[in-house]
């Protein structure tokens, strides 16, 4: 339910110790960490992963394609040795809406698509739910806890370029 997270298994990447300095930043062929760029549409982000590695920070019913360019990448994604991640978001369906929820033993989320007048209105937002029935264990002392959300507005009109604007965040705390 997490496809982001097949790039750590991916020859050529990996991901740096969870409780190092650079925790959870991803290395692309040896380099040093901030030698990659990691993209959400085309915007560079921090990170991909809450507490480094637990769980994306990108609702899986929110991406459309993640490409990953460990070389011989093109001179638009700048001046970076080790490679590019690039994360691409789906329009959602203009004419039909659609809510989704999911629940596991790690998190809740939700989805919705709604479409309006000139355009299309879609947001995810999932938050943990492990530390409201465990205290602690032998892994974690203090549990984590963390949330993203990305709200996103697709503007569309048969004459003009299609535009979207997006808002997203994401939060890791320990209880």
């Amino acid at each position: 339910d997490d496809p982001i997270r097949l790039l750590q298994s991916l020859g050529g990447s990996n991901i740096t110790p969870e409780y190092s300095p650079s925790a959870g930043e991803i290395i692309l062929r040896n380099s040093e960490p901030l030698q990659s760029r990691i993209l959400l549409d085309e915007v560079d982000i921090p990170y991909l992963y809450h507490f480094q590695q637990y769980a994306s920070v990108i609702h899986t019913r929110m991406l459309s394609n993640v490409s990953l360019f460990p070389s011989a990448f093109d001179t638009q994604y700048g001046n970076v040795s080790g490679g590019v991640i690039d994360v691409e978001t789906h329009v959602p369906n203009e004419q039909v809406p659609h809510i989704s929820t999911n629940v596991n033993f790690v998190m809740a989320g939700l989805y919705a698509s709604v479409p309006l007048k000139k355009g299309v209105l879609s947001t995810s937002a999932r938050a943990s739910c492990a530390h409201l029935y465990e205290e602690g264990n032998d892994q974690y002392s203090n549990w984590p806890k963390f949330y993203d959300y990305l709200l996103r507005y697709d503007l569309r009109h048969p004459t003009s370029t299609p535009l979207s604007i997006s808002l997203m965040g994401a939060g890791d705390t320990y209880t």
